[in-house]
């Protein structure tokens, strides 16, 4: 084959593999965390609204379908896909992103000649956790009766799975949320942090502070994190309540010796009753007894 042949097989096989562009159109380049979710939006011009749009792995029109709209939306494990027409959208959003997802893709509409195609490569990558937020999920500023007031700890960014952990100075007390109970309180001031940590590094979020005051049957304490300020009280239960177990208690201990007593009365009469009644039985059987034999007849003498 000469050079001029050569040179006219380039632009043909050009044609047939690389992707028809300008029909479809996008980021050709997007990045995602490991663990975390990623969503990819493929825009196309009107003309295509009620075709079919596909989502598939490799760089040239050969790629591998991996899901496609079925109707206006498509799921196949991880991944899925939306078809919005009015907008002239279709959206890839895959979930539990992991490192060998990263690679060239696209975006792809069907028809009847070629194939519009969109190519875009996805990295996928480790980040470390960002500094913890921290934040209130119930609410404060509001009286509770044996309630308490829950704070949360999380960070926006980093590869999942995420672990937090709740510290008092260097001591560990709890996972995940952090409950404020006055039950909990034993001294006047406590300090709390909490510690974000993935497999690419550790982040500690900032200081808070819990001021404690007791007035009474109400238990007070400010929360202080960063530029906020919140005043909790709880309506404590425990003395009334207790007060209550106690009464309850006293009067069934009360009902319990009466009732002991009275069993014990019965007992007693019943067993004289029982030994009279032996009594009486053992006299009425000898007197009895007695009389079916009748007198003594004395015996008749032998003559000499």
């Amino acid at each position: 084959m000469g050079s001029a042949s050569k040179t006219m097989l380039v632009p043909i096989l050009l044609i047939c593999f690389l992707p028809v562009s300008g029909a479809v159109w996008g980021k050709e380049h997007v990045r995602g965390v490991v663990g975390r979710a990623i969503t990819i939006d493929c825009h196309y011009e009107a003309k295509y609204r009620s075709h079919t749009k596909y989502w598939c792995q490799g760089w040239t029109r050969h790629c591998i379908v991996v899901l496609e709209t079925n109707g206006q939306h498509g799921r196949n494990g991880r991944a899925s896909i939306t078809d919005n027409p009015a907008r002239g959208i279709f959206t890839v959003t895959v979930e539990d992103l992991r490192s060998g997802d990263t690679g060239w893709y696209n975006c792809g509409i069907t028809t009847s000649g070629y194939d519009p195609l969109f190519n875009i490569y996805l990295q996928v990558s480790d980040e470390p956790v960002s500094v913890p937020v921290l934040g209130l999920l119930s609410p404060a500023n509001v009286p509770s009766v044996g309630g308490s007031v829950t704070m949360s700890c999380k960070s926006e960014r980093g590869s999942l799975p995420i672990r937090y952990t709740w510290y008092e100075n260097t001591l560990k007390i709890s996972n995940n949320n952090l409950d404020l109970r006055c039950q909990y309180f034993k001294q006047q001031s406590h300090q709390y942090y909490c510690k974000a940590s993935n497999n690419n590094g550790t982040e500690s979020s900032e200081m808070v502070t819990v001021a404690v005051s007791n007035t009474g049957e109400n238990c007070s304490y400010m929360v202080h994190f960063g530029n906020n300020e919140h005043k909790v009280t709880e309506r404590m239960m425990t003395t009334p309540f207790a007060s209550t177990v106690k009464r309850s208690n006293e009067s069934q201990n009360d009902s319990t010796r009466s009732t002991c007593t009275e069993c014990y009365t019965i007992w007693n009469v019943g067993r004289w009753l029982y030994f009279a009644l032996l009594g009486i039985c053992s006299i009425s059987v000898s007197l009895f007894t007695s009389i079916r034999k009748g007198p003594i007849e004395p015996k008749p003498h032998s003559l000499p």
